[in-house]
């Protein structure tokens, strides 16, 4: 995960879902119910962790509508009617993107391969003939 904060009603646009809660909260990543901070957002999707989700210390929740009714203790949430695919955007929205070019001393290339000047090619890796 990358450093970057988003807001709870930006998240939730991003997802379709509807926010409620403290609109311009800021979230740094995603976590399990367990290992989440107040900076950090977490899904429930079945009845079977309501008890988890009202201990988390996770700052917003990814939840459906019904979920979000049995969960007075918190405050802040994204009501979608699928968490878990809500949750799996997202992860692609907190991803840390890899930004290295070159490519490393290490890496065997075939002369006629193709490599953009933009790519990274790593240790050890091998790009064969006729490669784009």
């Amino acid at each position: 995960m990358n450093h970057q904060k988003l807001q709870l009603a930006d998240l939730a646009r991003l997802v379709q879902g509807e926010y409620v809660g403290q609109a311009d909260l800021c979230l740094r990543g995603l976590a399990s119910l367990e290992n989440a901070t107040p900076h950090d957002l977490a899904f429930v999707n079945a009845d079977k962790y309501l008890e988890q989700a009202a201990q988390s210390k996770a700052g917003a929740l990814i939840v459906t509508a019904e979920l979000k009714e049995q969960l007075a203790s918190q405050q802040n949430f994204i009501v979608v009617a699928n968490p878990y695919l809500a949750f799996a955007i997202l992860t692609h929205v907190f991803e840390k993107k890899h930004m290295t070019q070159g490519i490393e001393s290490t890496a065997q290339i075939h002369p006629s391969a193709i490599i953009a000047d933009s790519a990274y090619i790593g240790h050890y890796a091998i790009i064969g003939e006729n490669c784009v």
